[in-house]
């Protein structure tokens, strides 16, 4: 694995944990986001941590993939 993909992989990660303790409302950082706000106002508060959850689960997704050097079958 390269220095670079260990980068990205480890800032994911990282960003990736803080939006599932946000999910977990143990942070309420992620909760400030502009759209994060509006998905709040406009749909509630139950919406706005589903899509925190998805947002989280979507970043430790990628992590992983960068992590493990997937690449789709195409790419050289």
């Amino acid at each position: 694995m390269r220095a670079d993909q260990i980068l990205v992989s480890a800032i994911a990660t990282i960003v990736g944990l803080g939006v599932l303790l946000g999910a977990c409302q143990i942070w309420s950082l992620p909760y400030r986001w502009k759209f994060i706000q509006n998905v709040d106002r406009r749909w509630g508060r139950t919406a706005a941590t589903v899509t925190l959850w998805i947002l989280a689960c979507l970043l430790l997704g990628l992590a992983a993939m960068i992590a493990l050097d997937y690449r789709p079958s195409y790419a050289r």
